[in-house]
């Protein structure tokens, strides 16, 4: 498995190591103090059980690039999937910023919800 195979290829590669189909929503309430060594924590407890880790909006904004940097790293190191949930949307400019800025971090995977109408 490399960076280069499409998010299914990847996920369907862990999912058998692993026995596992689980994608960890990694929501932490806001009394957490420290959201990083949060993050790191959970992976690090969790990255025998799980295939991914999806983080929500509210855990990727406080975060620095350098740190969510460091969470994608400890959790490829992992062989985890990490998937941004922001719940994009319609505003193809706005979608195509943020899947660059995310894509620098090395997060591979985002979720983007389609309007339909």
């Amino acid at each position: 498995m490399n960076e280069y195979d499409s998010f299914a290829n990847r996920i369907n590669s862990i999912k058998k190591e692993k026995c596992s189909n689980i994608v960890l929503a990694a929501d932490p309430t806001s009394d957490v103090e420290n959201l990083f060594d949060y993050i790191c924590n959970i992976i690090t407890q969790l990255r025998d059980y799980v295939c991914a880790i999806k983080l929500n909006f509210h855990v990727i904004l406080p975060l620095s690039k350098i740190e969510l940097k460091k969470i994608t790293q400890i959790a490829h190191d992992s062989n985890l999937q990490i998937i941004a949930d922001l719940k994009l949307n319609d505003i193809f400019d706005t979608n195509q910023v943020t899947i660059d800025y995310l894509s620098s971090m090395d997060i591979r995977s985002l979720l983007i919800t389609s309007m339909v109408r």
